[in-house]
Parts: structure tokens; sequence; C-alpha cells
């Protein structure tokens, strides 16, 4: 308290002071000295506080009396619940299905070339439904000019087609139609000679054709069917008509995981209207049975019974031929197999003028009938980039066939069969490599060796083939395809003169660059016959030289 006291003392005293001196300037230049002065402090009231009680000593508990208590006694009672049964809802969260995108049902591609030549292919198809399914083809390629006298040497091809299928639960029903329309002419005569009627070296065939079929919708069943009627109508420029009837049924049954039977029937029916009347007929039936003997060794075993009435002169109308093939598995990537069986070729005015259209008036046509054909090679992929395959057959033949320059006429070609019996051996081994779907090659030889006692030669039938084709895809927009053909040895007969000639070997390098502007434009270059030979595959009738086509393709 006294030092309070004296300090506030002092800071009044020095604000009075301060005070003083703001007020009056000239106080201090009359007062310089101060006077003296005494202080007095008296200490008179005493603070004094009341003493606390302590308490030291806790009060004790009282005692509790335990008089008339008595002891409670529980029971517990269990009281049953039953409630119904939940049955929560739960709702799935999915996400909204995206719309399947549609895929382009219609192609158009189209070009022009040298030599006058038109090219057009169209696909149209219906839009998906899951009952039925419908389409449309259409295409043409004619070129106005030829190797020789130029329109002398013109071909045309054009052609039409319809199908159809309709889906059930059990089945597939389906439909097809068709027409084409083929034009050549006859230009393998001496280029020395002048053709005044151009009509009269012209050649025209007609192939209609309608089939329907059935198979079954069901893959995962042991039984399986799938069967087919067709009719079919060739004709020409000079009232030849070859009328065909076919019927085919194929069923398979699993009879467990390592048995299965197959059973293949067919009916061809024909009539040729040409020089003469001739019916022909042809029924095959062909049951297979197909086992494991081994993990690594499957085999099939059956035969073939086919009845005909080819009316050449020493052909049978019963023929057996044994179906008899094994596979074995040296590993997971090394095949081997070898067969032994035998058939009767089917041969038509339909495939031979296919194979070679300028062929005379009133040919004979039969059947080929391979009585012995064994066969082995092995097959496998190494690196898994570079695949092979290689083997053998070795064949007996009774009525092969073979082309030849008629006599009368040697622009057109006459066939001559082998009355004994023909061998043929094929040596053959292929190579591949692959680079996923960038770069593709494949590399094919094949050696031919025939035996022929009463012809002498296998006439227009090459001792040699090779081919190579590769494929290069650059960035997923441009495409390079090139495609190498070489073809040799091929003897030829023209019984006008009785001359034998061998032609020229055969070279045809084509190549094919195409370029994707989008999923459904592209444009492309064709190039045929680059080394341009105007070589001859059939005496007297050389091809087309160096040619090249501009084209394009949409999608929509």
């Amino acid at each position: 308290m006294k030092k309070l006291a004296i300090t506030g003392l002092l800071v009044l005293c020095t604000g009075i002071t301060f005070a003083q001196k703001q007020g009056n300037e000239s106080w201090e230049e009359e007062n310089l000295e101060l006077e003296d002065t005494k202080v007095v402090i008296e200490k008179e009231k005493e603070l004094e506080l009341p003493l606390a009680n302590r308490p030291f000593n806790k009060i004790p508990p009282q005692p509790v009396s335990q008089e008339g208590v008595e002891d409670l006694q529980y029971e517990v009672q269990r009281i049953p619940f039953q409630g119904k049964i939940l049955e929560p809802r739960v709702r799935v969260l999915k996400i909204k299905e995206e719309s399947p995108v549609e895929p382009y049902r219609n192609h158009v591609k189209g070009g022009l070339g040298n030599y006058a030549t038109a090219y057009f292919e169209g696909f149209f198809n219906s839009k998906r439904h899951p009952d039925y399914q419908l389409g449309a083809r259409v295409r043409h390629l004619s070129s106005g000019r030829g190797p020789v006298d130029r329109n002398n040497s013109a071909t045309a091809s054009s052609g039409v087609g319809l199908e159809g299928k309709f889906f059930t639960r059990e089945a597939v029903f389906d439909g097809t139609a068709a027409y084409s329309r083929d034009r050549h002419y006859f230009y393998g005569y001496d280029p020395a000679l002048e053709i005044e009627d151009r009509d009269s070296i012209r050649q025209v065939f007609n192939f209609y054709e309608v089939s329907a079929g059935i198979g079954r919708n069901q893959p995962d069943s042991r039984f399986t069917y799938n069967g087919r009627v067709g009719f079919s109508m060739l004709d020409n420029q000079y009232d030849a008509r070859e009328n065909s009837f076919n019927f085919n049924l194929h069923t398979a049954y699993e009879i467990n995981d390592e048995v299965d039977a197959m059973l293949d029937s067919d009916l061809w029916l024909s009539d040729k209207e040409d020089v003469g009347d001739i019916s022909r007929y042809l029924f095959r039936l062909s049951p297979v049975v197909k086992f494991k003997v081994q993990d690594a060794l499957f085999v099939h075993a059956g035969f073939k019974a086919v009845y005909e009435n080819d009316t050449i002169e020493n052909a049978d109308q019963l023929h057996l031929f044994p179906n008899l093939q094994a596979t074995y598995y040296l590993t997971p990537d090394f095949i081997a197999y070898a067969g032994i069986g035998g058939d009767v070729e089917k041969r038509t005015l339909r495939s031979l003028t296919n194979e070679n259209p300028w062929v005379k008036q009133g040919l004979p046509v039969f059947h080929t009938i391979n009585t012995f054909d064994l066969s082995a090679g092995v097959r496998g992929k190494l690196l898994n980039r570079v695949g092979f395959h290689t083997g053998f057959s070795l064949g007996a033949y009774k009525n092969p066939g073979f082309f030849v320059n008629s006599e009368e006429d040697s622009t057109r070609f006459d066939l001559v069969y082998e009355t004994d019996n023909m061998t043929r051996f094929n040596y053959f081994g292929e190579v591949t490599y692959s680079a996923g779907e960038t770069f593709r090659t494949t590399l094919r030889g094949d050696y031919y060796a025939y035996s022929v006692d009463n012809l002498g030669e296998a006439w227009h039938r090459p001792t040699y083939r090779f081919n190579w084709l590769g494929r290069y895809n650059l960035f997923e927009k441009i495409i390079f395809q090139a495609d190498l053909n070489l073809l040799g040895g091929i003897n030829t007969l023209n019984l006008a003169n009785e001359t034998r000639e061998e032609l020229d070997p055969i070279a045809d390098l084509s190549f094919r660059t195409e370029y994707i502007f989008s999923d459904q434009a592209t444009a492309f270059i064709r190039l045929n016959n680059i080394i341009g030979g105007e070589y001859e595959r059939y005496r007297n009738y050389p091809v087309r030289g160096f040619q090249v086509m501009l084209g394009a393709s949409y999608s929509f």
C-alpha cells in the first residue's frame, strides 16, 4: 500500500509539473528553486478476515436395518416371437446398354481400266432382324478389246443373285436364286485370217440356278443335320443345254466326347441336250466314324459307295472306295497325317466350260474315277509366326479327260480320255510367315508327274506350279498386295495337224494398292500381268498383256 501511494503521488506531481509548464512558459524563469515540502502518510486501517472451520473427521454412515426384508424370487419367462420372413428387394443398378452399332449393310465397288475394261460389283442386305435376313448381289466385268483383233477377243461376265434366310428356334431355312451370263469369242485363229462375221465366233453361256436348304439351329445338340435341294440349267449360243437336279444331306451324331458318327449322301440327275441327248445320274453314300485312339491320335474310318450310269465303255455302275485318315499330334504345333481313299469326280458341261470356255459343240462329258488315292504330310508352326505344310499324294485314275485342239476346228477344244489307268504323283511344300495384321506372306510350290499309257501325255496339264502371295498393311491406312504365279511344263496336241508343242512357261505378276479413306470409302489401283507377256494357258489363245485398273469402293 505504501508503494502504491508513493507511486501515485509521484505521477500526480509529474502531471501537474508538466501541465504548469505547458500553461505558463515563463514559470521556470520566475521560480527556479523549489520550496521545502513535507508529506506525511498515515496508515490507520487494518483488514481482518474471520477464521474458517476445517472439518478433519467425516461423519460415519448409519447402519441399515435388515429387519422385515424378504428374499426376492425371480423367474425368467421366454416369450416366443415369430415374425414375417424378410424379403428385401434389392434393385441392381444397371448401366444403360448402348445401342448396337448397325453395320454397313450395302457395299459397292467399281473401276475402269485399259482394254476398255469396266468393273462393278454390289452387295445389298436387309436391316438386322432376329427372324430373317435378305440379300442381293450384282456384278459385271467386261473388256471391250483383247490381245487379238481388238473386239474379236473381247470378254464379258455379268450376274445377279438373291438369297434369304429364315430363323426359328429349331432350324434355319435358306434359299437362293441366281443368273449369270458369260460372253467369249473363239479368237484362237491364225492372225492373218480376216473374220467377216464377228457373231460367227461368239460364244455365250447362260446359267440359271435355284436352291433351298434347311439346317439344325441348335449347335449344342448331339444330332445335327444340313440338307439342300437345287436345280440348275446351262445353255449356250449353239442351243446346247444341260439340266441338273441336286440333293445333298449331311447328318452327324455325337455318341460321346470321343466318338462321332456322320453320314453324307447326295443325288445328282442330269439331262444333257447337245448333238445327242444323254441322261446321267450319280448317287453317293458315305458313312464315317471319327474317334480318338490316344490323347494325340485321331482316326476317322468309313467308306464311299457310288452308283452311276456313265456311258463310257469301261465304266462300272457301282464303286466302293475306302475312306481312312489318321492324324497324329507330335506336339500341339506339329501334326502328321496320312490317308487312303477314292471317289468318283463328277464332271459336267458347266464345270468344263468354267475351266475352258472355248470347248467345241457336242463335247463328250464323262466322270473321272479316282480308284485309289494315298496322301501323307506334316504341317506345323514355328515361333508362332512361321507355318509350314509339306506332303505328297499318289493317285490312280480311270477315264481322265484332257483338252486338245479339235480336229475339225483348231480354234475349239475337244476332250480325249485315257481308257487305261493313269497315275499322278504330286509333291508340295508351303511356308507362311505372319506378323499379325501388318504383314503376311505365303510361298507354295507343286510338282506333278503323270503316267499316261495310251495318250502319251497329260495334255494341257502343268508339271510344276509356283505361287507367292504377300500382303502389307501400312498404318491401317494403305494396303499393298502382290501375287506371283509361275506355271510350266504344259504339253499340247493339235489334232488338226497332229502337232505337239510345249507352251512357254507362264509368269504372271500382279500388284494391288488400296488406300483407306474411312470405314466407308476406299480407293484402289490394280496392276495385272506386270511382266507384260501375252502367254498362252491354252494353245492358240494368248491372254491380255499389261493391265491397269483404277477404282473405288463405298459402304453404306
